[in-house]
């Protein structure tokens, strides 16, 4: 079995991608550039994490994880008993100098030269919980963003998440491209980080489609312009990137309704990989999490802190496929692709 260090941050770049307009010239054309900053990144938040700033964001994460889960617990009336993180092998890789799992603080070098993917929805609302009812395992998502040359927490950060549910439909896209609709808006959302770099989302851990692992995309936009009916326009895009998971924790949850619905061949994180020698012992680009209860189905915290270039701007990369307004979704004709871009397979 490969080691947990091969299963590296770069799913959004590989070269088997099953949405319109991921397309291999589009991945091969970042990829150099993507491997790149990465590296920088992690020499920058390597030097920058035993900073007092640094110290003292870390310690401030772990008591808000730590209520958190207690506040989730008690909320859905789960037995309070200890919590349960990774695997000893994997915590000894990325963990080794704390015990404390809320301490663990993955810091990925996923960067604005990761694909955007085509299925990104303008306009969609500022709001924490994304889940609309809609069934599976509950996630509730924890994400710091800092400054990968202070270390410093970024605030007021407009915060994009979306992913697909657990049978891999997207909502806010075109049905005529089998996902929900342009008038769906589930398992999407926007929200801002606060004074510590910090956006919290209530959604369920994602399903898979063809060629794809599990992950979530994040989009984050400085100097947003927010409007009073709960959306934002504008800024500056500072980071665009995917979240993605343990692969015993992804197999554990398939094995769940409504995740055993779906008929699609599941693809690994590891099949999905175009560089593994990207990932090295100090450089975690998976979320950590702990369970909620005994059951998977009680649910799960995850969190994930998440290193950005504030000088950079990569708003022309942001292609919407449609753009949902108070009257509902309209599409872009885009197809959530840049001009000149090879047209969906």
């Amino acid at each position: 079995m490969l080691g947990f260090k091969t299963l590296l941050l770069s799913l959004e770049i590989a070269s088997t991608v099953a949405h319109p307009g991921e397309k291999h010239s589009v991945l091969a054309r970042e990829g150099h550039e993507h491997r790149s900053a990465v590296a920088q990144a992690q020499r920058s938040l390597s030097f920058k994490a035993e900073t007092s700033v640094a110290v003292a964001l870390k310690s401030r994460a772990v008591a808000r994880r730590a209520k958190i889960a207690a506040t989730i617990r008690e909320k859905r009336a789960i037995q309070n008993k200890p919590l349960v993180s990774r695997d000893l092998e994997q915590l000894e890789a990325y963990d080794a100098t704390s015990h404390d799992i809320f301490g663990s603080n993955s810091t990925t070098g996923l960067t604005p030269q990761a694909i955007l993917g085509p299925y990104f929805v303008a306009g969609e609302w500022l709001r924490t919980d994304i889940t609309e009812g809609t069934q599976g395992v509950p996630l509730h998502l924890d994400i710091q963003f800092v400054d990968i040359a202070t270390f410093n927490p970024i605030p007021r950060l407009a915060v994009d998440v979306w992913h697909c549910n657990a049978t891999g439909v997207y909502s806010g896209i075109n049905a005529t491209l089998g996902q929900g609709g342009l008038n769906t808006t589930f398992l999407r959302g926007v929200s801002i980080t606060d004074d510590d770099g910090v956006v919290q989302f209530d959604t369920l851990f994602p399903g898979h489609y063809s060629g794809r692992s599990q992950h979530i995309h994040v989009i984050g936009t400085e100097n947003a312009r927010f409007l009073h009916n709960g959306t934002y326009l504008n800024g500056t895009a500072r980071h665009i990137g995917q979240i993605f998971f343990n692969q015993d924790l992804i197999s554990e949850v398939e094995t769940t309704e409504p995740y055993v619905q779906n008929t699609v061949n599941i693809t690994t994180n590891v099949e999905d990989l175009i560089a593994p020698d990207a990932a090295t012992a100090t450089y975690d680009p998976l979320a950590d999490y702990v369970r909620l209860g005994d059951s998977i189905s009680d649910g799960l915290l995850s969190f994930i802190t998440i290193g950005i270039n504030t000088t950079a701007d990569y708003s022309a990369n942001i292609i919407p496929a449609s753009h949902y307004y108070e009257t509902g979704g309209v599409d872009t004709g885009t197809g959530g692709l840049p001009p000149g871009a090879p047209s969906p397979p």
